[in-house]
């Protein structure tokens, strides 16, 4: 894939509302910089953004996707691509937290968060197709890069 190269998947820890380490979950990053969810744990006004992403993401990895579109935790948003997006709406807030996640051959464990994004702005329903595009492009390198990791594995697990 084209452009994978300039990527990588970076492993963001995850921990609970006691604080308590439950695993990671990969965030595609440009090499080199800092993963958006990084960022907004260090920023004073996105810190429960971050920490509202981190919980989602707990509970997607403890389940499969069919429960998981079920219940709505995420919603599919390409059945080709495997393109999901977190809609998390917390109060007392006003606006929906959105985050568009690829799923590595629909498994919730294999779960790559790619980038937030605004919704529609009650402009028109659905998502600006800017940002499924963008998706579509950075599902297509995520693809690549957890096929890559997979590969690495299997080579580290028969030597």
């Amino acid at each position: 894939m084209r452009g994978s190269q300039d990527y990588e998947l970076a492993n963001e820890e995850l921990y609970d509302e006691s604080d308590v380490y439950r695993g990671f979950i990969w965030v595609l990053t440009k090499k080199g910089r800092t993963s958006f969810l990084s960022k907004m744990k260090k920023k004073q006004g996105e810190k429960h953004d971050a920490t509202l992403i981190e919980l989602a993401s707990i509970r997607l990895q403890a389940t499969s996707k069919d429960v998981a579109v079920t219940v709505t935790l995420i919603r599919p948003l390409s059945d080709n691509d495997g393109i999901y997006a977190f809609e998390l709406r917390p109060n007392p807030r006003k606006s929906t937290i959105r985050v568009m996640v690829y799923l590595h051959h629909d498994d919730t464990h294999q779960a790559v968060l790619l980038f937030p994004f605004e919704g529609h702005k009650k402009k028109s329903a659905g998502i600006d197709p800017k940002y499924l595009d963008k998706a579509k492009r950075l599902a297509g390198i995520a693809r690549s890069l957890c096929e890559q990791k997979q590969r690495l594995e299997f080579i580290d697990t028969t030597m």
